[in-house]
């Protein structure tokens, strides 16, 4: 049953810089780190909450392809606890930006990544995560040029032009 496997499934505490620990819990000092050891530190958790969504979405799709492993998505909302929508956005963000295709991954954020989603064209979404790094853009300033954007819709357009929107700050048009 897979309750008795989330329920005795644990995770080793990791060790930081300067006596922090971090468990499943969350986060403990048990030293007297200095100010360069805490910022480390948080770093250091900052990448592993990013990497843990493109983890899960990467797993998820690793089990897509076999065949042989059933509904994995019933198991994984128990095993994560994450909702059924969460674990399909962590697919859909693994598929849309391939491992070897992850150019910003340690710059910017997983959710930046979501975000930039909305953006139909490769090339044209990494010029918009590149605008973001360039600018210091959050993911919700991605969130707001966004509202700018037509809905998202996985149909193609009724017309036979590809739907653009132009940035009105940097003049670049993007297919949408």
């Amino acid at each position: 049953m897979m309750t008795s496997l989330v329920e005795t499934t644990r995770i080793d505490p990791i060790g930081l810089d300067g006596g922090i620990v971090i468990s499943a819990t969350g986060a403990e000092v048990l030293g007297d780190p200095t100010i360069t050891q805490f910022c480390s530190s948080l770093q250091k958790v900052y990448q592993l909450a990013n990497a843990s969504m493109w983890a899960i979405g990467d797993l998820l799709l690793y089990g897509e392809g076999r065949g042989d492993w059933g509904e994995a998505y019933t198991q994984a909302v128990e095993l994560t606890q994450k909702s059924y929508w969460s674990l399909t956005q962590a697919v859909r963000v693994s598929k849309a930006y391939p491992q070897d295709n992850r150019k910003f991954v340690g710059l910017l954020s997983w959710s930046h990544h979501q975000e930039a989603l909305r953006v139909k064209d490769p090339s044209d979404r990494e010029v918009l995560l590149q605008r973001a790094v360039d600018e210091g853009l959050s993911r919700d300033d991605l969130r707001e040029w966004n509202k700018a954007l037509p809905p998202a819709e996985d149909a193609p357009p009724t017309d036979l032009t590809t739907p653009t929107v132009t940035c009105p700050e940097c003049q670049h048009v993007f297919t949408v």
